[in-house]
């Protein structure tokens, strides 16, 4: 299964002026891939990214997973694939505040076919995986901002998603937790056979990733294989085939107002 951009172009409004965020974005993330997204601060990167999702169509051009237009599938095609495919990690995740770690992992799987004891299981193992299994019961004011940005991960990953998009996943980390987190990313990609994709600034993660892409101005201007990866790749091949937002997230650039919200979540048993 594939990510593919083709020709896609995007126009943002800012007041009257139009801003040509995005132009002649031709770009594939295959299953069992990592792929780094390179490039300065207002480039376009985390508009990629979002419009990946499917939550927004972009102005021109198409983008498709596994052969499928996502603008084709109507409302409610494309919240399926946001609920079912799509694990996205936000460069602010969200967090519901008084609800602590686990169940603002627990609360991606709201609505699920999971049992409330499984979901719990799982974010829990996520989270434990990520280094937080100290923090469990930590409430978002208590996390430090690496630490929240470990749950959104773990959130990310909670539903099982065939499609990993990553905003900054590293910054805020320290260099082992930094370390630990492109690990997970790497293991998604070539060990659970996900595609992923990473906007970063962070050079480790641009080396360990399988393929690097560079956005400048709107428009892809190179790409290169991680160092890590092109060693990796000789050891233990992988294959290079080619509405709502996302619980728990939101666009990039919107945060939305946080009520306060019970320590549990309804319907979850601690």
């Amino acid at each position: 299964m594939t990510l593919a951009l083709r020709g896609v172009g995007h126009e943002l409004r800012d007041g009257g002026e139009v801003v040509h965020a995005l132009s002649g974005i031709e770009l594939t993330v295959a299953r069992g891939e990592l792929v780094a997204l390179l490039g300065p601060s207002g480039a376009g990167k985390s508009t990629l990214l979002w419009l990946a999702t499917g939550d927004e169509r972009p102005t021109s051009g198409t983008i498709s997973w596994d052969g499928r237009d996502l603008a084709q599938l109507g409302r409610r095609g494309r919240e399926a694939f946001r609920r079912e495919t799509v694990g996205f990690l936000a460069q602010q995740p969200f967090m519901l505040k008084g609800v602590d770690a686990i169940g603002n992992v627990e609360w991606r799987l709201l609505g699920s076919t999971m049992r409330a004891s499984q979901s719990h299981s799982v974010a829990q193992r996520l989270l434990v995986d990520l280094g937080l299994g100290d923090r469990l019961y930590h409430p978002p004011h208590k996390l430090s901002g690496g630490e929240r940005r470990r749950v959104g991960l773990a959130r990310a990953l909670a539903n099982d998603p065939q499609l990993v998009l990553a905003d900054e996943p590293t910054a805020g980390l320290d260099s082992a937790s930094g370390a630990l987190v492109l690990a997970r990313l790497r293991e998604e990609a070539h060990l659970h056979r996900r595609a992923v994709l990473v906007v970063t600034h962070d050079a480790h993660a641009a080396e360990a990733a399988d393929r690097c892409v560079t956005l400048q101005d709107g428009r892809l201007t190179g790409a290169g294989g991680g160092a890590l990866a092109s060693a990796e790749t000789q050891a233990q091949p992988h294959s290079h085939a080619a509405a709502q937002p996302l619980p728990g997230e939101q666009p990039p650039g919107d945060v939305p107002p946080t009520p306060e919200q019970p320590h549990s979540l309804p319907g979850i048993p601690r």
